[in-house]
């Protein structure tokens, strides 16, 4: 997989949140699939990374109802008690391979809610960088264990929008939507868009992030 620019804007599209896809049955199948040998990360914030097989066991459960037209290629849960500010989950530059192929759309699932029965919502930016995953404006002192590169300033990005042009150079995001956390749904967006989290009553929540590629278009 490589970043392609022409197919990555050529795909772009808005985030789109559809409801009510999982049944309850489907998100207790999917949530304890994460702690069946999964590889398990956190960082200083206190949030908790699953990774390996168990996410592609967990897609196998639900995978006739998430209708993404891409291949999936990677993944994890996620148990977060400390919302996120804005980054973007493209694949990581060491896991360059000219294969044929690039990175098309993620998928979140939002699997529970601790503390609350509102989950808040997810901030999806305006912005989109044809880059590897990548934080902005974050604190250097946690690079060492972050798995994105950091733009602290990245106001001379050249970012595009949900059409796929070019966007004025900013150190401000511009939010195109507020989706709302909740179990059940299941959220699609493209690979390279910017997005965050909020938090106002929840104390923890549990989510699983899946990763798509697509074949290059000429």
């Amino acid at each position: 997989m490589i970043l392609h620019k022409k197919t990555i804007l050529n795909n772009i599209s808005k985030a789109d949140c559809h409801e009510n896809v999982l049944s309850s049955e489907d998100i207790e199948k999917v949530w304890q699939t994460a702690f069946l040998g999964g590889n398990v990360r956190k960082n200083s914030l206190g949030n908790v990374f699953i990774s390996g097989d168990v996410v592609k066991r967990a897609y196998e459960i639900i995978k006739h109802k998430i209708l993404v037209k891409g291949e999936m290629y990677g993944g994890n849960y996620f148990i977060a008690c400390h919302p996120y500010g804005p980054h973007m989950d493209s694949f990581a530059e060491k896991d360059v391979v000219d294969d044929g192929t690039t990175v098309y759309k993620n998928v979140i699932i939002p699997l529970w809610i601790g503390g609350s029965n509102f989950g808040d919502h997810i901030v999806f930016y305006d912005q989109r960088l044809v880059d590897y995953g990548s934080a902005f404006g974050g604190k250097s002192e946690y690079n060492n264990e972050r798995k994105h590169k950091l733009h602290a300033d990245y106001s001379n990005l050249q970012f595009y929008n949900g059409n796929g042009e070019e966007m004025d150079k900013s150190a401000k995001f511009s939010v195109e939507d507020n989706i709302e956390w909740k179990p059940g749904n299941v959220i699609v967006f493209d690979s390279v868009q910017v997005h965050s989290s909020t938090r106002t009553e929840w104390t923890n929540k549990m989510g699983l992030l899946l990763k798509f590629k697509t074949r290059l278009t000429s």
